[in-house]
């Protein structure tokens, strides 16, 4: 029986990814299996060691294969707790076993933190307000590590070193990561400090989840087919490259900016300019990004504050004669009412 045959018989229909297939039926299993959710991780380790185990048309791999498959380590460890114990496991005494799952603790979103998250000024350390507790799980203790190529020490200048973008971040365990770290001779973990605007080596008793860490690419650790292996011998793919001018404009944005008032019409055409001049710096999407729209939402998103609860009549008079803008709408929110509400477009 081929794998194929074998996974439509046991999901009633269902074909095999390539991966799955590969799982199935290669020669060697591999040490890691970094597969996104949805895509049939528990079908692919079930019904793969299943068919290794029995069906596999080689009598050494079948041999080869564990008997044993750890399905699940968080539900193993209480299950062993209990059998320890027992005294027998007979049926009497396997039903008087009583499991009661742990209490799930999350944040409660109180009136309080939701109109914080509206609150747009640095905390202490200088960075955006964290919202991490509200869109992370409490069992979520992961670093992220990217790598790239420089001297001794990253260069300072976010204009021609910026930040990593999405496809270039790796999730590490904690634990995994304190040890990884510990283990670098000559290549530190670096952590971008914004308010001395510098890298800062970090050691392993700092990190801590949530933090993004910045790993010359010598120090190894990841390989493009398995993902994270901790293994120094397996280097990075070269980071996916940047545009130039998108990273000169984003560090320009970022710069701090001196501590003087600004009146809001001009700090909203100011941000709409800004819009436009990311324009052509996203090829070869950039054609398909609504350029105008974004500026006309960068014209309005500070509108609110024009409002008379602010006690701002000379910043609502601004907004007004701004063109190409028409007066605010009156919404209620909250029991406020507020004459915009910031959209996203």
């Amino acid at each position: 029986m081929t794998f194929d045959d074998f996974f439509t018989h046991a999901t009633a229909g269902a074909k095999p990814y390539p991966y799955q297939r590969r799982f199935a039926t290669s020669t060697k299993l591999p040490a890691l299996l970094p597969v996104s959710t949805g895509l049939g991780k528990s079908a692919t380790l079930v019904l793969g060691w299943l068919y290794r185990r029995r069906e596999h048309p080689e009598e050494a791999i079948r041999q080869s294969t564990p008997r044993r498959l750890a399905y699940c380590f968080s539900e193993l460890e209480p299950a062993r707790d209990y059998l320890a114990d027992l005294d027998d496991v007979g049926l009497i005494s396997l039903a008087a076993v009583e499991h009661r799952e742990p209490p799930i603790i999350v944040h409660t979103v109180r009136c309080k933190d939701l109109l914080e998250l509206w609150d747009t000024t640095p905390d202490l350390s200088g960075n955006d307000l964290d919202v991490s507790r509200y869109i992370r799980d409490s069992d979520d203790n992961d670093v992220q590590f990217f790598w790239r190529e420089f001297a001794k020490s990253p260069p300072a200048e976010p204009g021609c070193f910026p930040g990593p973008g999405r496809e270039e971040l790796c999730a590490v365990g904690i634990q995994q990561a304190r040890e990884f770290v510990k283990k670098l001779k000559n290549q530190e973990a670096w952590r971008w400090d914004p308010l001395e605007r510098e890298w800062q080596a970090m050691q392993p008793a700092v990190l801590r989840p949530g933090m993004v860490l910045l790993l010359h690419r010598d120090a190894g650790g990841y390989d493009a087919l398995l993902g994270w292996t901790g293994d120094g011998e397996h280097k990075p793919m070269p980071r996916l490259p940047v545009h130039v001018a998108l990273a000169q404009e984003l560090a320009a944005m970022d710069e701090e900016e001196e501590a003087t008032p600004v009146e809001l019409t001009p700090h909203l055409l100011q941000v709409a300019a800004s819009a436009r001049r990311l324009a052509g710096c996203f090829e070869p999407l950039d054609a398909e990004v609504p350029w105008e729209a974004l500026a006309t939402a960068a014209r309005w998103h500070d509108v609110g504050k024009a409002h008379p609860a602010y006690g701002n009549d000379r910043a609502r008079r601004q907004i007004l004669g701004l063109a190409h803008v028409s007066a605010p709408p009156t919404v209620s929110w909250l029991g406020i009412q507020v004459e915009f509400f910031g959209a996203v477009l």
